[in-house]
């Protein structure tokens, strides 16, 4: 979620690399799975192998987000390449999978409306454990399952050969597809229509609240003195969650849903994660909290220089570093890569004169340079590409450099 954005739209010939080690450790998921009780594949949280070497069970294993973070991830780097041979011949097989284990992790519940709900689990928040549909996980579940649906309809009707073959070595029936599609259709999400937020998972608005001034920042409260079973009652959050599925699935909310759930989360949240500051200052760019988005900047840019978590004799934080880069391209340059295309909402940080990048678009190279002036995009190499940049659209080629004012 952190290192992949970066390679696919910079080196977008290292991701495929980063993809085949899941591939490659896929045996060892599914027998992760079975060791689970389960089926499918279910892929370790810390590993080198493929066996889970994490010791905090109720804060790795049940973080079955990390199986749609995978597919995830391969949906972007499909979008962005069109690589079709890594999708027959690899990506499916870990999407199908994955989905697997993820359908039959859950259940259709008569007291939610019979809507397919996920329990026992940990979502980004590694201080709420054993939580009852975590509503980033739910989603993102959803969206898996819509992935393998599309994918499992591309692959019968345009990859008929590698199809079939997957199909008969895995055992992969159409009534599965239909299941896939069933709880993509009737996915429960946690939202509370008064206070106009969704909810992080079933009981965390009724957890006790805590005075945030009085517990430490940027620090991992697990590792300092905290039972488990008081923080497991405390309304804390250890990284971005709500507010990171605001930024992944950007296109599920409105623009007062994100604010609301911002103001909501963000005061709860003690960055004890790497990985949180560079998805706030994401969406406080994306909903006009600029001073607040480039603070946040910095302290992810200065993660490591400053050793703002006493550790970085251990080594540098390396996904902190993608979303370092994530929080100044998708935060301040406001690129989101949706379905619908490709777009830009630029703005530049007042203590900033101006700053330029550039991004790999499906094969094409753009260099964006955004001043105070306005926004210069201009294509290096590769076809012609067309997006929006602040509601205008731009077409570029390379006889011509586009202009858009912000």
């Amino acid at each position: 979620m952190y290192m992949v954005p970066h390679f696919v739209y910079t080196f977008p010939k290292l991701v495929k690399p980063l993809l085949m080690y899941r591939y490659n450790t896929l045996e060892k998921a599914k027998q992760r799975a079975h060791q689970m009780g389960g089926v499918g594949a279910l892929y370790a949280w810390s590993s080198i192998s493929g066996e889970e070497c994490e010791t905090i069970y109720e804060a790795s294993t049940a973080q079955y987000h990390l199986l749609s973070d995978i597919a995830y991830a391969i949906g972007k780097y499909w979008e962005a390449t069109g690589d079709k041979e890594f999708l027959v011949n690899y990506g499916a097989e870990i999407i199908f999978e994955t989905a697997r284990f993820l359908a039959d992790r859950g259940s259709f519940i008569p007291a939610r409306g019979n809507k397919f709900c996920i329990n026992s689990v940990c979502g980004p928040n590694e201080y709420s454990c054993g939580v009852n549909n975590n509503c980033y996980t739910n989603m993102m579940v959803q969206w898996h399952m819509q992935t393998a649906v599309a994918i499992y309809d591309y692959m019968s009707k345009s990859a008929t050969e590698q199809f079939l073959s997957l199909t008969k070595r895995t055992l992969l029936k159409d009534e599965e597809r239909q299941l896939w599609q069933r709880i993509a259709d009737n996915m429960y999400i946690p939202f509370n229509e008064p206070m106009g937020i969704h909810e992080a998972d079933d009981s965390f608005l009724y957890l006790d609240p805590v005075k945030m001034k009085k517990m430490p920042q940027h620090m991992d409260v697990r590792f300092i003195g905290i039972h488990p079973i008081n923080l497991w009652r405390m309304q804390i959050i250890k990284q971005a969650d709500v507010v990171l599925l605001m930024f992944v699935l950007g296109q599920k909310f409105t623009t007062d849903q994100k604010r609301a759930n911002y103001a909501y989360y963000e005061p709860l949240t003690n960055h004890g994660s790497s990985l949180s500051t560079s998805i706030h200052s994401i969406i406080a760019s994306e909903i006009g909290k600029f001073e607040e988005a480039y603070e946040y900047w910095r302290q992810s840019a200065y993660m490591d220089i400053n050793n703002i978590k006493d550790n970085a004799e251990k080594g540098l934080h390396m996904a902190c570093m993608g979303g370092t880069w994530m929080a100044i391209v998708n935060g301040f340059a406001g690129m989101r890569d949706y379905p619908n295309g490709l777009e830009f909402n630029p703005i530049v940080p007042d203590r900033w004169k101006a700053y330029r990048f550039k991004i790999n678009y499906k094969g094409s190279l753009i260099l964006v340079d955004i001043n105070r002036n306005g926004t210069n995009y201009k294509l290096l190499s590769g076809k012609d590409v067309c997006f929006y940049s602040a509601g205008n659209k731009i077409e570029l080629s390379l006889k011509c450099v586009e202009n858009s004012t912000i």
